[in-house]
């Protein structure tokens, strides 16, 4: 009886090289088992009737072979793999006589090199390139004058590319781990809620994943990611208000000859924030927003042709690349005056370096010097947007019930700010583009103490690589000295990176 068969590799595996136990264990990596969930449908489709007519599945008992095997049942509705050790062995008579007894009208074996590539020769004489995951499609026959089967070659399909999808598999791990220390640093705020640095923590961590989503966005579902970005941002908003009287906090205790009573005021303002903070980080409202937030996070949905085709490692680093060219021409352009400019490119370069520092693994070494010169940028815009912020903290500051020493602590605090803004303001920044001329200057400036002056509040001096988007509102100084509010909320849909097809690689 005449027979299709198909004879498949199986999909990409852990390396060789680096398993330490049987062969036989070596299981399919994630992207070979992603890039064969995507193909296989599409290959098999191609058996038409011969599928539908009945079909079955045979495979190598060792795991990887099982596996690719199981995929291809799936597609097929098939039932589980018959496992046959002459596959393992790679037996060809033996093979050939099974495939003799077989009654089944179409035989999908699913094997190693070189028995796939030696199979097909012997069949057709033609020996074909099988990369993981290649299949072949034959017809079986037999000729008159000779008991040895002979095949026609139905169609080829060369094996998926697997590394296209392990690049989605990292970028997914990414940001399924920053969901995690979200998770996580929540967690530790509610067991010690007295430590500012819990609500640091946990702030950094959500904006830190926000940063990451927002750079997958040219290749994810844009519903999905708009809704990780809004759900997020929700909850980091409510603890914007907090993060700002510790900096306050910590500023008005450095205050040489500060008063006592002014730094009591001003934590018995953080303490009743607090109490509202973690009201509201309890709420059912939170828990849902997170919850939403992980359930995306760790179910990232791809554009449908990033799903099929998997992503490039050369479109990452072209996607980090015009963030830099972006920022860089946004430091051009930046007027140091310009709150909401300055507020925007701060939080451009905090993108900038939590991608180099979390998606390390498709750039080249550069990307190491590009973060720690956003360290220095975000350290010198921060210190700026923080000194607006304080302003307009104290310049609302219940002052009642101060002492007049508590007073001019106040007043001395708040002049001390409006210094940092004049010294900003006068620098002669204006449209200078040197990330490390920004940073230097404010390292030193900050190195030097400036009467104390504080970290940025967005800095995170123990948890690298979890910083992100700025959420706290930017504030704009009149030509008085006064201060009020500017809206810097801008569109975070960055530019797409362009995708680069990748040739495919020798295997």
């Amino acid at each position: 009886m005449a027979k299709t068969l198909v004879l498949m590799r199986h999909g990409k595996a852990a390396a060789r090289e680096t398993w330490r136990e049987d062969d036989a264990l070596r299981p399919l990596t994630e992207g070979g088992t992603r890039a064969l969930e995507e193909s296989v449908p599409q290959s098999l489709a191609l058996l038409g009737g011969a599928a539908r007519d009945g079909v079955q599945v045979w495979a190598s008992p060792a795991v990887r072979t099982v596996q690719t095997a199981r995929i291809v049942a799936h597609a097929l509705k098939a039932g589980e793999p018959k496992e046959c050790e002459f596959l393992w062995r790679q037996d060809e008579e033996e093979f050939l006589a099974a495939l003799e007894e077989s009654d089944t009208s179409c035989v999908v074996a699913v094997g190693h090199n070189p028995f796939v590539d030696d199979m097909t020769a012997r069949l057709t004489g033609v020996r074909l390139p099988f990369f993981p995951g290649a299949a072949v499609a034959l017809r079986l026959e037999r000729r008159a004058a000779s008991p040895k089967p002979s095949a026609r070659l139905l169609w080829f399909v060369q094996g998926p590319k697997s590394g296209r999808f392990a690049n989605l598999v990292a970028l997914e791990n990414v940001i399924a781990r920053a969901s995690d220390t979200v998770e996580m640093r929540l967690k530790a705020f509610f067991e010690n809620e007295q430590d500012p640095e819990t609500m640091h923590k946990l702030r950094v961590s959500i904006r830190t994943m926000r940063s990451l989503v927002a750079f997958i966005q040219p290749w994810q579902k844009e519903s999905q990611n708009k809704a990780i970005q809004r759900d997020l941002r929700t909850v980091v908003r409510w603890t914007s208000r907090l993060r700002e009287l510790d900096v306050l906090v910590g500023q008005a205790a450095e205050l040489e000859g500060g008063s006592l009573e002014l730094v009591e005021a001003i934590v018995q303002l953080r303490n009743e924030e607090r109490d509202r903070v973690a009201k509201k980080l309890r709420s059912k409202q939170c828990r849902r927003l997170l919850g939403n937030a992980r359930a995306h996070a760790t179910g990232i949905e791809w554009r449908k042709g990033i799903a099929h085709e998997g992503i490039a490692r050369k479109a990452v680093r072209a996607r980090f690349e015009a963030l830099v060219g972006d920022l860089e021409c946004a430091m051009l352009a930046l007027d140091i005056a310009d709150a909401e400019a300055t507020h925007d490119v701060r939080k451009d370069a905090k993108r900038v370096r939590y991608a180099a520092e979390n998606f390390g693994m498709f750039l080249d070494e550069g990307a190491v010097a590009v973060a720690k010169r956003m360290v220095k940028m975000q350290d010198g815009l921060g210190a700026i947007c923080d000194a607006r912020v304080n302003v307009g903290i104290i310049d609302e500051f219940p002052r009642k019930k101060l002492s007049e020493a508590a007073a001019l602590s106040l007043a001395a605090l708040r002049e001390r700010n409006v210094a940092v803004l004049s010294e900003a303001l006068g620098a002669g920044w204006a449209g200078r583009a040197s990330g490390d001329a920004y940073g230097d200057a404010w390292s030193d400036r900050t190195d030097e103490g400036a009467q104390g002056a504080q970290p940025s509040q967005d800095a995170d001096s123990s948890q690298t690589g979890q910083d992100a988007v700025a959420e706290e509102p930017v504030h704009d100084m009149g030509n008085d000295g006064s201060v009020r509010p500017v809206e810097a909320e801008r569109s975070e849909e960055a530019q797409a990176g362009q995708m680069i097809t990748d040739e495919v690689p020798k295997q």
